[in-house]
């Protein structure tokens, strides 16, 4: 008991001591906070101050400072103390800098108006610093102790000592810069003092700082920031993605690079730095042409609530005419044939069935009508004087439409007439009254705009709000936007929505698009090694998103998110006019500023910067595509007399990066942090030699621009596209632009938020750029010969890697992983002749593209594919250089694996004695067996297997996949997955080769089952597929791949689907597309010339002097161009009628297509649907197969309903009302799709 209690005492003790500690370091901290250092300081430097100025220094009372804030929409006031450390923000000698002044006292403005700044003579700790150089002048010293005044030079250096110390203070073992801490705040744009646009006492410093105001600590006040660095967590090796130059990098790459040490990871409102702060500006402010639109957008939200009211008003005139001209003929016929003969003929009307459902409603209507009256002709005339107004009128207009032939001329006859009131009046007069308004709005709106376009609003909160626009701007770019939504900007919803990114860390956010991967291993986002510059710029805007902001009303908030949620469209969203669509430069442009260009390389891109001829070489040796900065830098000062030579302006010319240039400053370097890098290399080591710097950043931007035409612009993380024009046609390019991973596996592109004119645009442009690299690519070869080099480095290296080990730029981010090129074992497998077959015919699912082939319809006048069947055989002759000829086995080791046939197959069985269910074959002939065994097809394309192999359907049965099945799940699994998609647990693990996904359609689709059985026997070599042979039987092999057609069976009737919607709605969208061209074009011209003449009008009819005739010829150019305008736009909406309706009724097909793959319903169904989709322009044909579908379903329906019949009667089967419920769930399923079958308009 005496040790347990001598135990006790001694964990009391300790308790005791670690209680006493905190509380002393409590004490410590409240007796000698950090402010007081800082106010003490203060203090001194005023006394310093009055010593060289004789001023006496301010009165000064020491203790906690603190401004109440009122808080918005009431509360207890926000408390802010910053002002307790921060004491000099007001003091103009705390400032470095002053206002300039003229002679007489005015602030001198620079071009811009704003107040020009100079060097501060006043600056107090200028004056601290040169007191302190001059107490420690050597000389002085020096000359002191020579004359024997030791204690003097010891007094002066003892004073210099005691003013430097109030420099820098030391808390927490950290040395913090006091003279930043002690400085006036700095003017912001046209102030003249401090705070004179944003009062300390109604804003304080977190409106635009952010930070924990409540704080009296450096680390808790301003949280991971003080002089730009913090304690950072400890954390594994990180990787390095962008190269580090100390001198010359901004500050910013210093900040917010590491989570906080632990003392830091819960302050919850780090203080901003650097532009950083730009993103609380945003809360409040708007650039200039944010509110120019903001006042566009009412303007035009005006307009269409009037164009909408107007519609309303014809609308409505319409009817009432429709309805007058209907009373009038009721009445006629009453008057000619009397009542009840009249209720008889609409009664009979009625039962035409011939007649259109709307006519047929408003014979009922009338019909209705003469029988709700007893006193039908007082009741006609009532309705008719409400119409136009007026007894006699009424009547007068009754009793001459008795005898009238044609009742609609003579009703709008009779409306002409001067006097005619009434309803119908009513709102004419209404409709008048608008007009004028409509054309005022387009008149204003239309001014606006155009100055928009044509000027630039730079404004003082333009300047600042400048990285907030850039890292706005950078979203759209870099296609963040295609991923994630923010309220009111980005529809996505593939990554994280960021609509309150804002709300978190900075160092998070910078952490997220750095290394997605850091905080979550599985991201798909790929890093995009982004340069400081830009990923400054890009936090600011994330930073800045925080839902509702002030800087817009409330109520114009929600009305602009409504409208968005409602489908308002973005600009990125528009359709593109038909006279675009074969716009070259408009595609490049969306290419490079909306997103493509972040993960893509495209070759194309021209400038005035010229490559001097036959030079090609020279510029792959010195500036190779994959170049580091730092040796870019090095090659640029280097072989700076070789790129004058050799690189030259012709100022002649404006192509298409000098305009991106122009039109997106900043652009075309972001992609290229190599670049980026060297631009800036110099700036510390030429800062005194202006000419110099000028000389080198002109040489590094004629290397840039040269490099983009070689290269190509984009970024590599995604396969490149300088020939994809050639080798993909439009039904590819679409279908992948709307669902990547439908034909590249894994895909990590989104879907681009375009409309689907944009992607025609975007397909014409890689179709003009692709066949205009592929002509240049072979003038080279024609010129030197075919080089298998030359061409591997520009065609495969971007996957396969420079030296053929898989590892290339863009291997990180696509599926499978490029093989490895160098390894003997692999080409040993695959053999010359199907390598061959690879580069000319691609590899379907994945992103080897086929070089050998040209894509129809461009096979019909220009048949020139990228490498013709004589360069690709040199090809892989080169690649296969290294091995020796024995290891290849060419005529001298047989090839087991591809000699592997089907009469194998057969022969195994018999040997084996185990044949594939559901009995083994009578037939004696081998060719017999082998056909009852397999399906024979001949390949659609040339390949070394000259026919496919496929089990016939017959095999396909349950006992035969469960036992498949059960082999799978025991020994495929842990790689393939259980449903076969690649995803196995070992998956992760593999690092050259991963597991085939057979859930890849395209994939799957060109691999007949004998290469897949010949895949099991023998394994792939060079990847962890070993060889099954000596596991298996012939019959499991054959199980197994049955199985793995069983993954796809149904997911292939869905590409089936999308192909056969392609071709009967897509492609007649894009005719119709082409069809509006020339009538589009009118349109415009019409529409702009009809602007013109409008606003000649307005001018002639406010100008004195104008006269009549003028202004009536005006009037009649006007009258007639608005009839060709409106039969223009009456057509354009023809053609728009038609394309919806198109759209329309794909969407039926793909609806109804859809859910009965989905519902695994009969094949035999599904494969009928298909037939129907070729057969939708034909009513007729559609129609029949309709209903022959319609019967087959109702055949199945009928047989599931005899099984529930049947069920009902077996009251002994225990499972029997469960066995009811899922037979009455299977034949509801087809009860369903049998309704949404009618559903197809034909």
């Amino acid at each position: 008991m005496a040790k347990y209690r001598d135990s006790y005492q001694f964990f009391l003790l300790l308790f005791s001591f670690i209680v006493l500690f905190g509380v002393g370091v409590f004490v410590y901290r409240e007796l000698f906070p950090q402010y007081k250092t800082y106010q003490q300081t203060y203090i001194d430097l005023e006394r310093f101050r009055s010593g060289y100025t004789g001023i006496k220094p301010p009165p000064f009372e020491k203790g906690i400072k603190q401004i109440l804030i009122p808080k918005e929409g009431g509360g207890p006031d926000q408390v802010e103390r910053c002002i307790s450390c921060h004491v000099a923000l007001d003091i103009p000698y705390f400032s470095p800098t002053r206002i300039a002044l003229d002679v007489n006292q005015n602030p001198i403005l620079d071009k811009k108006g704003k107040p020009v700044l100079e060097e501060n003579p006043d600056y107090v700790w200028g004056h601290l610093k040169d007191k302190i150089g001059e107490l420690r002048n050597e000389t002085v010293i020096d000359q002191l102790r020579s004359r024997g005044k030791g204690e003097e030079a010891d007094k002066r250096l003892t004073q210099a000592e005691q003013l430097a110390a109030l420099l820098t203070a030391e808390f927490g073992g950290l040395t913090y810069n006091v003279e930043k801490a002690l400085q006036m705040h700095p003017l912001i744009g046209d102030e003249t003092r401090p705070f004179e646009y944003h009062p300390m006492h109604e804003y304080g410093c977190v409106s635009c700082h952010s930070g924990n105001a409540q704080a009296l600590v450096a680390k808790r006040a301003h949280g991971a920031v003080f002089d730009e660095e913090y304690e950072p967590a400890d954390t594994l090796i990180k990787p390095q993605f962008l190269e580090i130059d100390p001198e010359n990098d901004p500050r910013f790459s210093t900040m917010y690079n590491d989570k906080p040490g632990h003392d830091l990871v819960f302050q919850t409102t780090p203080i901003l730095a650097e532009t950083l702060i730009v993103s609380n500006c945003a809360q409040c402010h708007q650039t200039s042409t944010g509110k120019a639109k903001e006042t566009i957008e009412q303007l035009s939200r005006f307009g269409i609530q009037k164009q909408e009211q107007a519609k309303e008003i014809e609308k409505g005139i319409a009817q009432e005419k429709e309805a007058l001209t209907a009373l009038l003929t009721l009445y006629q016929s009453i008057q000619k044939v009397g009542l009840e003969k009249t209720k008889e003929m609409w009664n009979e009307k009625l039962g035409n069935y011939r007649l259109p459902a709307a006519e047929i409603d408003r014979i009922e209507g009338q019909f209705a009508y003469l029988e709700a009256h007893e006193e039908i002709e007082w009741a006609i005339r009532d309705s008719i004087t409400r119409l136009v107004g007026g007894v006699e009128g009424a009547e007068s207009l009754m009793n001459e439409a008795v005898d009238t032939d044609n009742l609609p001329l003579f009703v709008d006859s009779f409306l002409q007439k001067e006097g005619v009131g009434g309803s119908i009046a009513q709102k004419e007069a209404t409709l008048e009254n608008i007009q004028p308004t409509l054309q005022k709005i387009s008149r204003a709106e239309r001014p606006v705009d155009t100055t928009l376009e044509s000027i630039s609003l730079e404004t003082t909160i333009d300047t600042y709000l400048a990285p907030y626009e850039r890292g706005k701007e950078l979203f759209v770019s870099q296609a963040c936007y295609a991923c994630h939504r923010i309220d009111g900007f980005s529809r996505a919803a593939v990554g994280p929505e960021l609509t309150k990114a804002g709300l978190n860390y900075p160092w998070y956010i910078k952490e997220s698009i750095v290394w997605p991967q850091a905080d979550l291993p599985s991201s798909t986002m790929p890093n995009f090694h982004l340069d400081h510059e830009e990923l400054e710029a890009l936090m600011t805007f994330l930073l800045a998103q925080k839902g509702e902001t002030k800087a817009i009303s409330e109520v114009q908030y929600q009305i602009s998110l409504k409208e968005w949620e409602a489908g308002a469209k973005m600009p990125w969203e528009e359709p593109v006019p038909p006279t675009k669509i074969e716009d070259l430069q408009a595609g490049m442009r969306v290419y490079a500023t909306e997103g493509c260009a972040s993960c893509h390389k495209l070759q194309g891109f021209e400038s005035k910067v010229d490559l001097a001829e036959n030079r090609s070489e020279w510029f792959y040796k010195r500036f190779p595509e994959q170049i580091l900065g730092t040796v870019l830098v090095d090659r640029v000062l280097e072989y700076g007399e070789e790129i004058d030579r050799y690189i030259y302006l012709d100022g002649e010319k404006q192509e298409m990066l000098e305009v991106l240039a122009e039109e997106f400053p900043g652009l075309i370097e972001g992609f290229y942090p190599n670049f980026r890098y060297a631009m800036r290399a110099q700036n510390t080591r030429l800062k005194e030699n202006e000419e110099a710097l000028t000389l080198y950043l002109e040489r590094l931007h004629k290397v840039l621009m040269v490099y983009i035409e070689e290269y190509g612009l984009g970024r590599d993380i995604a396969p490149h596209l300088n020939w994809s024009g050639v080798y993909r046609d439009d039904a590819w390019l679409t279908g992948h632009f709307k669902n990547p991973a439908a034909f590249t596996a894994r895909s990590i592109m989104p879907v681009m938020p375009f409309d689907e004119t944009k992607f025609y645009m975007l397909n014409n442009m890689l179709h003009v750029l692709g066949r205009k690299n592929r002509n240049e690519l072979r003038s080279i070869w024609k010129k030197k010969g075919f080089d298998p080099a030359l061409a591997y480095e520009l065609l495969c290296s971007s996957c396969h890697g420079l030296q053929r080990q898989g590892n290339g730029l863009v291997a990180e981010w696509i599926y499978p992983i490029p093989k490895n090129l160098r390894n003997p074992v692999f080409l040993r497998s695959i053999t010359k002749e199907r390598a061959l077959d690879s580069i000319l015919h691609g590899v379907k699912g994945t992103p080897m593209p086929p070089w050998g082939e040209v894509a129809p319809p461009q096979e019909l006048g220009d048949s020139l594919p990228v490498l013709t069947y004589s360069e690709g055989m040199q090809l892989v002759n080169w690649l296969y250089r290294g091995v020796p000829i024995q290891m290849l086995g060419e005529e001298k080791i047989e090839q087991k694996k591809w000699n592997y046939d089907p009469e194998n197959i057969i022969e195994e069985m018999s040997k084996e004695r185990d044949w594939l269910a559901p009995a083994p074959p009578k037939k004696e002939d081998l060719e017999e067996k082998v056909e009852d065994y397999f399906r024979t097809v001949p390949n659609p394309i040339p390949s070394p297997d000259k026919e496919l192999y496929y089990i016939r359907e017959k095999y396909y049965t349950d006992p035969n996949l469960a036992e498949a099945r059960a082999y799978f799940d025991l020994n495929c699994a842990s790689c393939h997955g259980k449903e076969g998609t690649g995803t196995g647990l070992r998956a992760t693990s593999m690092v050259e080769a991963k597991p085939r996904m057979f859930t890849n359609l395209p994939w799957i689709q060109t691999r007949d089952d004998l290469r897949l059985l010949r895949s099991l026997k023998y394994g792939v070599p060079g990847t962890a597929m070993i060889a099954f042979g000596d596991q298996t039987t012939a019959a499991q092999r054959m199980k197994l791949v049955m199985l793995i057609r069983d993954f796809t069976r149904y997911p292939l009737f869905q590409e089936d689907l999308e192909e056969a919607l392609y071709k009967e709605f897509d492609r007649k969208v894009l005719q119709v597309e082409e069809e509006r061209v020339d009538n589009y074009a009118n349109l415009e011209k019409a529409q702009e010339a009809l602007q013109n003449l409008q606003e000649s009008l307005f001018e002639k009819t406010e100008q004195e002097g104008s006269s009549p005739e003028e202004i009536g010829a005006l009037y009649s150019q006007i009258t007639s161009l608005r009839k060709q305008t409106e039969a223009y736009e009456a057509q354009d909406q023809a053609y728009l009628d038609e394309i919806v309706s198109i759209k329309q009724n794909r969407k039926h097909y793909e609806t109804i297509g859809s859910a009965m793959i989905g519902s695994k319903i009969k094949e035999e169904l599904i494969i009928d649907f298909l037939a129907m989709i070729p057969a939708a322009s034909d009513p007729k044909k559609s129609k029949e197969l309709q209903e022959a579908l319609s019967k087959k379903f109702d055949q199945i329906i009928a047989s599931y309903q005899k099984k529930i019949d049947q069920a009902e009667q077996n009251i002994q089967d225990p499972e029997r009302g469960k066995k009811i419920q899922e037979l009455m769930e299977q034949q509801g399923t087809y009860i369903n799709l049998r309704t949404k079958l009618y559903e197809i308009r034909i």
